[in-house]
């Protein structure tokens, strides 16, 4: 049994023990906040400031409007022109969850939106995953049909909430990559198998975004996406991992080495 304590660095951040260690930290870090937002509601005051010292105050370079993945500057994680869509979308539901219980929390998510919407969306990932020099550089992601629906939940934009039953779709669609990649039901180790059904990563912020869907403005189209994807995603895993939900093997299978932290085994016990 793995110990989230052995995968926190002296800088707090969960990492991965391996060469890309705090490669995903912000990611992780935005999905354990999450977690603990709905296992720890007594403490939710006290992780609102913990997020905001941890997350906020380190990965957030006020001085340059931008987020970096890790505070560690010395590796390719802590440099600016990393910070992907994957690591945007964890942190802007935590936020969203913990604004109305710290106000500079808010006041960072608003900041965040209002940086983006002038990069037309676009993410600060101009350099390639273990790039140390500033050249070459490449197109950044783009979050322009999945961050404002983000957003619009994050801030409770009551007067906005009609633009999601069109941002929803996207949620639709995910819903159904995850199935179908599911239904193929290929060979046992074939090169489908792992190309497809073993590709779990869509999985991870998938389901945080069904999440932050149900809580706040649930539309008719996220319901019916949050439901789908619940009862039709098949199981992954080589061979495919058995007695748990499609959704929970995904992440059982993406976290399953030493190597990766417990993050499984936090939604595992999650009330959700």
């Amino acid at each position: 049994m793995k110990n989230m304590d052995d995968y926190i660095d002296k800088l707090g951040m969960i990492i991965h023990l391996n060469e890309n260690a705090g490669g995903d930290s912000a990611q992780r870090m935005g999905m354990d906040y999450i977690f603990k937002y709905f296992n720890e509601p007594l403490i939710r005051q006290i992780n609102a400031i913990k997020y905001h010292i941890l997350v906020i105050k380190q990965l957030f370079i006020f001085d340059v409007d931008e987020w970096i993945r890790h505070p560690d500057i010395l590796k390719w994680y802590g440099r600016l022109g990393t910070f992907s869509r994957d690591q945007m979308i964890s942190n802007i539901i935590s936020m969203g969850l913990y604004s109305s219980y710290y106000r500079n929390i808010y006041l960072t998510l608003l900041e965040t939106e209002n940086i983006l919407k002038k990069r037309y969306w676009f993410l600060w990932n101009t350099k390639r995953i273990g790039q140390i020099e500033e050249k070459p550089k490449k197109i950044p992601d783009c979050g322009g049909l999945v961050l404002p629906a983000l957003f619009i939940r994050a801030l409770s934009k009551k007067n906005e909430k009609w633009k999601l039953y069109f941002y929803d779709i996207t949620l639709f669609i995910g819903s159904l990559g995850r199935i179908l990649s599911g239904i193929l039901n290929p060979v046992e180790g074939s090169f489908i198998q792992r190309k497809i059904l073993d590709n779990v990563g869509p999985d991870i912020n998938h389901l945080l975004k069904l999440k932050q869907a149900q809580c706040f403005y649930p539309t008719i189209i996220s319901e019916v996406s949050r439901k789908i994807y619940f009862k039709y995603r098949k199981n992954a895993g080589q061979p495919r991992l058995k007695n748990v939900t499609g959704p929970q093997s995904a992440f059982d299978w993406y976290f399953r080495k030493t190597e990766d932290p417990p993050m499984n085994e936090t939604l595992r016990i999650t009330k959700w």
